[in-house]
C-alpha cells in the first residue's frame, strides 16, 4: 500500500493506494497547524487501515513554491568570488551583494589568493545591514572548494550565529549566475523548509508509520526525505510537478496538451508533450533568473482563489499574495473565491458573506458585475501567463522536435484544468 501527500497553500489533500487502485482520498484545510493538518488527511485515508501494511509515502508540497511566489521568504546577502572575466555590474542578484578578491581558474588552481582584510570589511557592511544569513560563491568553487571554505571560517570566527551557505554544496554545475541563484534560495527558504520536514516526521511518528519516506522533486522523481533538508530547492516546483503527473490520468495516450492547475495561492502552468511531461533544459527559472535545478517546464503564477483583491480608485487589483482563506469562509479579505460564489460557480462558503465581499470592492447592488470583473481579470491573468510560457516552451529542445514532426507552426488545442475549486 502506498500513500501520496501534497501539502499546499490553502488544502491538503492524501490518498491511499493499493494494487494501482484508490481505496481512499481525503481533503483538510492547511491552517496555521499544519501539523493537524497532515494528521487529520493522513487519519482519514488509514481509518481501518494497519500502518505497518504501507511501503511508501510520498509528500509533495507548494510551500517552497508559495513562499517564492509570495516573496515571504528569508533576506539572504551574497559574498561572490567571481575574479576575473565579466564586468561586475553583471551580477544583479536583487539582494545585497559583496564582491571580494581572489580567483580560482577553471582548472582549480589558486592564481589569486584571498584578502582577507577585504573579506572582514565586507562581512562588517553586511552586518550593518541586518543580515544574518550570507551566501559564500566562488566561480570555480566545484572544482576547488578552498576559498568558500576559508570565508565560511572567517565568517563563523567573526559572527558565530550566521547561517552561512556555500555555493558548491548547493549547485554542482559550473554555471556561475545560476548558482548563485540556487544557492540564495536554498539559503532562504532552507529554515521552512526544515520545520515542514520536522512536522512530516512528527506527524508520522504520531501515526506510528515507518513506511519509506520521499519527497517529490521539481522534476517529477523523488527523493528521500534525509536529503530533501540538505537540498530544500529541489522541491521548489514539487507542487506543480505533482499536479503534471496527475493530470496525466486525465489525458489521453500520446496527447498533448497545457495544464492548469488553480490553487488557494497560484496557478500552476505546465505542458504534456505527446504524452511526456516537458522537461525544462535549462532548468528552473525563478522570478525571471535560472538556477541549477532540474526540473519540468512549469511556472507557478501568483493568481489563486485566495489571492488578494484590492479597489484602488476605479481598478481593483489582483496581489500575488494569500491572507487566508475567502471572505466567505471566514478569511480577513475579497479574493477571486468570493466572486465565483456571488456567480454560483462553487458553493463554498456563506453568500451573503461573498456579496459583502464585492460590495468591499463595489457596489452592494452591482455585486454581479463586480464579481464578473473580477472573474475576468482572472482568467486574463493566467491566459496572458499561458501565452508567455508558449514562448518559453517553444524555445525548449523537445517541443521544437515535436513542432517539426507536426510540419506546421500548431499549438495545442487541450486544456486540462485541475484544482481546489473542481470540489465546488
Amino acid at each position: 500500500m502506498y500513500i501520496g501527500v501534497d501539502v499546499g497553500g490553502t488544502y491538503t489533500d492524501a490518498v491511499l493506494i493499493e494494487k494501482n487502485q484508490i481505496k481512499a482520498s481525503a481533503k483538510a484545510p492547511s491552517g496555521k497547524n499544519l501539523l493537524g493538518s497532515i494528521l487529520e488527511a493522513l487519519d482519514k485515508v488509514l481509518q481501518g487501515v494497519d500502518p505497518g501494511r504501507l511501503k511508501r509515502i510520498v509528500f509533495s508540497t507548494t510551500m517552497i513554491t508559495n513562499l517564492i511566489a509570495e516573496r515571504k521568504y528569508d533576506p539572504v546577502a551574497l559574498l561572490l568570488i567571481p575574479g576575473p572575466g565579466l564586468s561586475y555590474t553583471y551580477y544583479q542578484f536583487n539582494t545585497f551583494t559583496r564582491i571580494v578578491s581572489g580567483t580560482i581558474d577553471y582548472r582549480g588552481r589558486e592564481t589569486v589568493s584571498l584578502k582577507e582584510r577585504e573579506v572582514e570589511a565586507a562581512l562588517d557592511e553586511i552586518a550593518g545591514q541586518g543580515f544574518k544569513k550570507v551566501c559564500v560563491i566562488g566561480k570555480f568553487s566545484p572544482r576547488n572548494t578552498s576559498h568558500e571554505k576559508r570565508l565560511a571560517t572567517l565568517i563563523k570566527e567573526k559572527y558565530l550565529r550566521w547561517e552561512v551557505e556555500l555555493g558548491h554544496l548547493a549547485g554542482g554545475q559550473l554555471n556561475f549566475p545560476r548558482r548563485v541563484v540556487t544557492t540564495y534560495l536554498t539559503a532562504a527558504t532552507r529554515e521552512s523548509f526544515h520545520h515542514f520536514l520536522n512536522l512530516v516526521r512528527q506527524s508520522l511518528a504520531e501515526r506510528r508509520i515507518t513506511a519509506e519516506v520521499l519527497i517529490l522533486k521539481a522534476d517529477g522523481g523523488t527523493m528521500p526525505v534525509e536529503n530533501s533538508d540538505k537540498m530544500p530547492v529541489e522541491t521548489i516546483f514539487s507542487g506543480p510537478a505533482a499536479s503534471t503527473l496527475g493530470a496525466l490520468a486525465l489525458t489521453s495516450p500520446g496527447e498533448t496538451a497545457v495544464i492548469a492547475d488553480i490553487g488557494g495561492t497560484t496557478t500552476d502552468l505546465a505542458l504534456i508533450l505527446n504524452g511526456q511531461p516537458l522537461l525544462s533544459a535549462k532548468g528552473a527559472r525563478i522570478e525571471g533568473q535560472l538556477t541549477q535545478v532540474r526540473t519540468l517546464a512549469v511556472k507557478s503564477v501568483p493568481i489563486g482563489g485566495d489571492s488578494v483583491l484590492e479597489r484602488m480608485g476605479n481598478d481593483i487589483i489582483i496581489h500575488g499574495k494569500r491572507m487566508g482563506p475567502a471572505y466567505c469562509m471566514g478569511g480577513p479579505v475579497p479574493t477571486p473565491t468570493d466572486a465565483l460564489r456571488v456567480l454560483g460557480l462553487t458553493a463554498l462558503g456563506d453568500q451573503n458573506r461573498a456579496l459583502e465581499a464585492m460590495a468591499i470592492l463595489g457596489e452592494r447592488n452591482g455585486s454581479r458585475v463586480v464579481a464578473e470583473r473580477i472573474l475576468n481579470l482572472v482568467v486574463d491573468g493566467i491566459s496572458s501567463q499561458i501565452n508567455r510560457m508558449f514562448q518559453e516552451w517553444e524555445l525548449e529542445p523537445a517541443y521544437r522536435v515535436w513542432e517539426i514532426l507536426q510540419k506546421k507552426k500548431v499549438r495545442p488545442a487541450t486544456v486540462v484544468g485541475v484544482g481546489g475549486g473542481a470540489n465546488g
